[in-house]
């Protein structure tokens, strides 16, 4: 998306316009390996953090003049389909056509600001793996793939652990776009996902040359208009049925909100991510039984009592009076080495009360909860 306004995107973007934009019919389905036909345009490119912003290819088809080269800690195998980063740090990785095996896998702690990924109806696939680490630092869509009509998606596996700590809550930390997966992010199950906001909009959308536009067909009251994307504006475009304009929305999610119903169209071009914070990693040990607690009550002062649950780094306790959700009182009790940890809750009204207790532990600056502990009762009267 907005990657396009980025500077490795802008050096190529006249060469791969007339094939990226194109529509194929015939196109294949995602296929194993890099396209490495006559004609490639397969690409495998690393873009240095440095000033110099210097673009190598480990792996480069027809459209870069088959020239390849090497750098520093990366490794690419082009009989397994693999990238190998080991400590590495650069500003952007970025491929076309690799197919539905190109894998990552992650050795020590790498860093990258953002990794774009295209399939041009052939395939893009990304696939983390290893049990080393990334950080992708970039505040708006760190990681993004341009299926292009391909079953294409991103695959997290083994112990990795990749996070985009720096997402700004209004852009998405993950974004997919004209992909024919079904799920667009795909996680082990040995693997912890946090993220907020996770969804899917504008499930259909076509290329039309007409106004040289990915166009996205709606219906609004009755009546068909269609929305297109304008990426130098980072806005979106609404025409009616004739292709005149008629205004824009700022953002995707405004499309749906004003009463656009997007209509079926010849491809799919899912748009799903993560917005804000997102992170994946091995499966944290956390409290998965519920804390043993209790409650004493002295005039209006409540007295709550936890037992210490492994794992936890702290308790949240809700506190309800007479059943009113509007006088909600949240507290937060921190653990300590002691076995059992209190906190009083002074000056409470009289009315009956019920009480909640469950344990957290924070996982790239988000809160991942373990099992709410039985509900408590008491009175203050």
């Amino acid at each position: 998306m907005k990657k396009a306004l980025k500077i490795f995107i802008a050096l190529a973007a006249a060469a791969f316009a007339a094939l990226l934009f194109i529509p194929s019919t015939g196109a294949s389905a995602s296929a194993k390996g890099p396209y490495m036909n006559v004609d490639s345009y397969a690409f495998l490119r690393i873009v240095s953090n440095d000033s110099a912003k210097t673009e190598t290819y480990l792996l480069a088809g027809k459209a870069t003049g088959y020239k390849t080269s090497t750098v520093k800690n990366a490794k690419y195998d082009l009989e397994t389909n693999t990238l190998t980063l080991t400590n590495f740090d650069a500003l952007c990785i970025a491929t076309n056509m690799m197919g539905e095996d190109f894998k990552i896998e992650l050795v020590g702690k790498n860093t990258l600001c953002y990794l774009v990924s295209w399939g041009d109806y052939y395939g893009g696939n990304v696939i983390f793996t290893g049990k080393g680490s990334l950080t992708l630092t970039d505040p708006n869509a760190p990681l993004t793939i341009e299926a292009e009509y391909t079953d294409s998606a991103f695959y997290f596996q083994d112990s990795v652990s990749v996070t985009a700590p720096n997402v700004e809550k209004k852009n998405y930390a993950v974004e997919v776009y004209g992909t024919k997966s079904k799920k667009a992010i795909n996680v082990d199950e040995g693997l912890t996902v946090v993220g907020t906001d996770k969804r899917a909009i504008h499930p259909y959308g076509t290329y039309d040359f007409y106004v040289e536009q990915l166009i996205y067909p709606a219906t609004k009251d009755g009546k068909k208009y269609y929305y297109a994307v304008d990426w130098s504006h980072d806005q979106y475009i609404i025409y009616n049925w004739d292709f005149q304009q008629i205004g824009t929305i700022s953002m995707p999610e405004q499309v749906i909100d004003q009463g656009y119903i997007p209509l079926k169209s010849d491809y799919n071009n899912i748009f799903c991510g993560y917005k804000g914070t997102f992170a994946v990693g091995p499966k944290i040990k956390q409290a998965t039984s519920a804390p043993s607690v209790s409650v004493k009550v002295d005039g209006t002062t409540a007295k709550f009592s936890v037992n210490k649950t492994k794992g936890a780094e702290g308790y949240e306790v809700r506190i309800v009076r007479n059943n009113d959700v509007n006088g909600i009182i949240d507290k937060t009790i921190k653990q300590s080495g002691s076995k059992k940890r209190t906190l009083s809750v002074k000056n409470l009204k009289i009315g009956n009360y019920y009480a909640n207790i469950i344990p957290y532990k924070t996982v790239s600056g988000k809160k991942v909860y373990g099992t709410e502990s039985k509900t408590l009762y008491f009175e203050i009267k």
